[in-house]
């Protein structure tokens, strides 16, 4: 069996697309996929443009086409999503089920690779590196970002003030976030203590292209956390974290959802959270031909809208 297979060259910013075989000699826990609509996240593009990898993508929902001989719970045609893979941009993909969660019927595939990976992502970093609660102000970067607004969607539902901040004229959804800062520039420090009755906020999630470091320390409440899931932040100054003895963290899906029964409590959090709100993501989808425009959209940092790829 070949399999179409995206390869990015990170010195000219592109992907060619080829054909790889597919290893269809599955290990007893693997499962064969087609994936049928591929997420591009943020995290893509750091992988791509700073961390230099030519096989990008981490998340997708597929069909199973074959399963290994200890696989007893999946079966030919059921649809399954991954988050925490890598080379995710192919037809055709292994995976070891432990990895995989079932889609429920009622959820279009382009909706589950929409949403189901930033509900993860917004799991770990509202729930597990930052216990959001009453009382906390969060901040929340590039609000306008179909991640960020899942981010700061879960953040309310657990009972925080979100303060959004972007520089777009998009139109932020009322579940997003509580007031939207559309500036990163000076006045933004006095926005945001003007928000949050000169408090400031206890919790910082950057996004891809984050506010001005020098401006954290104005923003941010004493013993406040940066939990900066993309990593944009690398360069933050240790004077900027002794200000207000801050704490700075990078958490990663990798780590926080490895293990199964923890992926599985998320997704289930996350469908419930879903079936009681009115919360809703849009995507903009693209063929797999198109992955240049597709990734592009996404690395723009501008667009509101999921990009996804239907295979």
């Amino acid at each position: 069996m070949l399999s179409k297979v995206a390869i990015f060259n990170p010195d000219k910013g592109v992907f060619s697309i080829q054909t790889e075989k597919v290893n269809e000699n599955l290990e007893p826990t693997q499962v064969l996929l087609k994936n049928l609509s591929i997420a591009v996240n943020e995290i893509d593009v750091i992988d791509g443009k700073v961390r230099k990898l030519t096989k990008l993508g981490s998340s997708a929902c597929a069909e199973v086409v074959k399963v290994g001989e200890n696989v007893t719970w999946l079966h030919r045609g059921d649809r399954v999503a991954y988050f925490t893979e890598t080379a995710a941009y192919a037809e055709y993909k292994c995976v070891d089920h432990s990895k995989l969660i079932k889609v429920p019927a009622n959820i279009a595939s382009n909706t589950a690779a929409a949403i189901l990976y930033r509900g993860c992502v917004a799991h770990m970093v509202a729930v597990r590196a930052f216990i959001i609660r009453d009382g906390i102000n969060a901040l929340i970067d590039n609000i306008h970002t179909a991640t960020s607004s899942v981010i700061g969607w879960m953040a309310k539902k657990r009972g925080a003030f979100v303060v959004g901040i972007t520089s777009e004229n998009t139109e932020i959804s009322p579940e997003a976030c509580d007031i939207v800062i559309r500036s990163a520039g000076d006045t933004m420090v006095k926005e945001v203590l003007k928000a949050t009755k000169n408090i400031g906020c206890h919790v910082y999630y950057p996004g891809l292209l984050p506010i001005p470091v020098s401006n954290l320390g104005d923003t941010i409440t004493v013993s406040g956390v940066i939990v900066d899931y993309l990593n944009t932040m690398s360069s933050i100054p240790t004077a900027i974290i002794a200000q207000k003895s801050l704490f700075y963290t990078i958490p990663s899906l990798v780590d926080y959802k490895s293990i199964r029964s923890e992926l599985v409590l998320t997704v289930d959090a996350i469908l419930m959270m879903l079936s009681q709100s009115s919360f809703n993501i849009e995507f903009s989808e693209y063929g797999f031909e198109k992955i240049n425009e597709a990734f592009a959209a996404t690395a723009s940092n501008q667009s509101s809208q999921a990009t996804i790829i239907k295979v």
